[in-house]
């Protein structure tokens, strides 16, 4: 058996691949019309591949995205990430707590800075129960809620602050793919 691969042009990806006894050919088989876009290709070729002029075939490669595309991509990226949530340990205990803007989550930032101001007034409370699961709840020492908001507060605001020099190397040609600015948003 003889393979043909079926291409828009040469060079051209594999649309099809027809497999035909041996002698005959697609002119033998086919209509002069359809039998002129198959071409003869090597074993292991496969639907997808680009078929090139001296016969050989090998998997499409992916254009570079564009400097565009990659700043959109960061900036989507790093929204994705501080939209999340934060996990803090709190006492020996792993909280994630909320990043959402969304409604999802009561907006778990505006609640961790209300509550923040609410511990920095006259008579407030030692503690402060903190919502961590559907029906799970922590009681947190005020000191340590303090803490932990802060540190979700720095880590959200780290993750803008990094937006600017993930540009500028977009920008030098030095990030060139998607891989490379979830990289730079992974060592935030």
């Amino acid at each position: 058996m003889t393979t043909y691969a079926r291409c828009a042009g040469v060079p051209g990806a594999i649309l099809e691949l027809v497999q035909l006894p041996d002698g005959i050919t697609p002119a033998d088989a086919f209509h002069p019309d359809i039998a002129a876009a198959f071409h003869a290709c090597p074993p292991g070729a496969a639907v997808g591949d680009v078929l090139a002029e001296d016969g050989t075939s090998s998997p499409p490669v992916a254009p570079q995205p564009t400097k565009g595309e990659l700043i959109a991509y960061a900036n989507a990226a790093q929204w994705s990430l501080v939209t999340a949530g934060k996990a803090v340990t709190v006492d020996e205990q792993e909280i994630l707590f909320a990043t959402s803007t969304d409604g999802r989550n009561l907006d778990g930032l505006t609640l961790m800075n209300g509550k923040v101001s609410r511990l920095a007034q006259a008579n407030p409370p030692e503690t402060v129960l903190w919502q961590i699961g559907a029906t799970e709840f922590a009681t947190i020492d005020a000191a340590d809620f303090v803490t932990a908001a802060t540190e979700v507060a720095d880590w959200v605001q780290s993750t803008f602050d990094a937006l600017p020099q993930i540009f500028a190397t977009i920008e030098a040609g030095e990030i060139t793919t998607l891989a490379q600015v979830d990289a730079a948003l992974a060592q935030v």
